[in-house]
């Protein structure tokens, strides 16, 4: 029964997936069977990890960041990216999410705070 839903997963996500340019249907393969089961426990596991440091991340005012690196991040990587695609997301944003304009928003604020302390 399991191995039946395996494959009619991997099957859907073959179909749902337009072909990309650069990934060989032997990336495709790797990519469902290995990669992505690996993927969804690591962000379930970050997920669970940015949950149990809310307490901490909250009230300094770095949760938000936090959330991206520990839960968009990752779910990102795992489920909106195309099949055998490593680099290119299906919106054209960075792994976090961001786009162009608030990467350098982003990058602008760290820079300007890490001046900003002694």
């Amino acid at each position: 029964m399991k191995k039946r839903i395996l494959v009619v997963a991997v099957a859907a996500g073959l179909l749902a997936s337009p072909p990309a340019a650069e990934a060989s249907g032997g990336m495709k393969v790797v990519d469902a069977l290995i990669v992505r089961p690996f993927c969804m426990v690591g962000s379930v596991v970050s997920t669970t990890l940015y949950l149990a440091t809310l307490p901490i991340t909250a009230p300094t005012g770095v949760s938000h960041e936090a959330a991206s690196t520990l839960v968009t991040a990752p779910w990102r990587f795992t489920a909106y990216r195309y099949l055998g695609e490593w680099h290119e997301y299906r919106d054209g944003r960075d792994v976090r999410g961001w786009s162009d304009d608030e990467r350098r928003r982003a990058d602008a604020w760290a820079q300007r705070s890490a001046s900003a302390t002694p």
